[in-house]
């Protein structure tokens, strides 16, 4: 499978090249990503959570928000997590199409090497999904938001470092 590519960004946002995913994370190039908070229904009472891969390169294992990826180059920030949400949890279905706001965009540097700026989308989906087994072990689980948020606190290596920096992000910025 080909290495996707990138943009790459100087820290004031404004695109400098394109460079491999290896590239990228090797040299700390600023890239661009979308990360999804996903709602069973509008009380926003319970989101979607799943455990990453054992076969990922970053944080096997660990849980993480609904989707969330890099944006090739070329896309924009909402058809790349468009492309996420299709790769993610409708693997060999059709994704449908749910509105998405956006609520943040931060840049984030979640490992040694990864900077980003990572931009959050919100949105309502009650299922079913279609995870994709190469991305997600098992099915991905809704929790009640208060328990994620007691859970994140009390066993945060269960969690993805990526998920702690945009659950901060998102609480401050959400409205």
């Amino acid at each position: 499978m080909p290495e996707g590519i990138y943009d790459i960004f100087n820290r004031e946002g404004e695109k400098i090249g394109t460079a491999s995913w290896t590239d990228c994370h090797k040299k700390g190039l600023i890239h661009k990503t979308a990360e999804l908070i996903l709602f069973k229904d509008a009380s926003k009472r319970e989101t979607l959570i799943h455990k990453r891969s054992n076969e990922t390169q970053h944080s096997p294992g660990e849980w993480q928000h609904a989707a969330g990826g890099h944006i090739t180059s070329g896309d924009t920030v909402e058809v790349g997590m468009r492309k996420e949400i299709q790769e993610e949890l409708f693997h060999n279905a059709h994704a449908p199409d749910f509105a998405l706001r956006e609520v943040s965009t931060f840049f984030n540097h979640d490992l040694l090497g990864n900077y980003e700026f990572s931009t959050i989308f919100e949105g309502i989906y009650p299922g079913p999904f279609f995870p994709n087994p190469e991305e997600i072990i098992g099915e991905p689980v809704w929790i009640a938001w208060d328990e994620l948020l007691r859970d994140m606190r009390e066993n945060p290596s269960q969690y993805s470092n990526a998920f702690h920096n945009v659950m901060g992000e998102y609480i401050l910025k959400r409205k």
